[in-house]
């Protein structure tokens, strides 16, 4: 079984690597994509039927590039929350110390 099941995961995966790597436009994240869903199969579907494992495969990753999606927005909201507030920061800031120099002056 863990021979076909290698010979299964050599066969797909140009072809995932080439899904994720269109899908999140990064060679790297792609590469953790892949083997993260080949891991899930062969830890959890080694023992179905070798017909099912195109099917659960080609799932599992697009349910890994999904919640990649998921977690880049999510990602990216909070950092834009930071760079919001570092602004609001640095202008406050800013005005607070010209507001401080005109009081201190005659």
């Amino acid at each position: 079984m863990h021979h076909e099941l290698n010979h299964f995961l050599s066969g797909v995966e140009k072809r995932a690597f080439r899904m994720a790597q269109l899908a999140t436009r990064d060679t790297d994240q792609a590469l953790d994509i892949v083997q993260d869903t080949m891991l899930v199969l062969s830890q959890k579907y080694a023992d179905k039927n070798q017909q099912e494992w195109p099917a659960l495969f080609f799932r599992i990753l697009q349910n890994k590039i999904i919640d990649w999606h998921r977690k880049q927005t999510v990602k990216n909201r909070i950092f834009s929350w930071f760079g919001f507030f570092e602004d609001f920061l640095e202008n406050n800031n800013s005005e607070n110390g010209n507001h401080n120099r005109y009081q201190s002056s005659p």
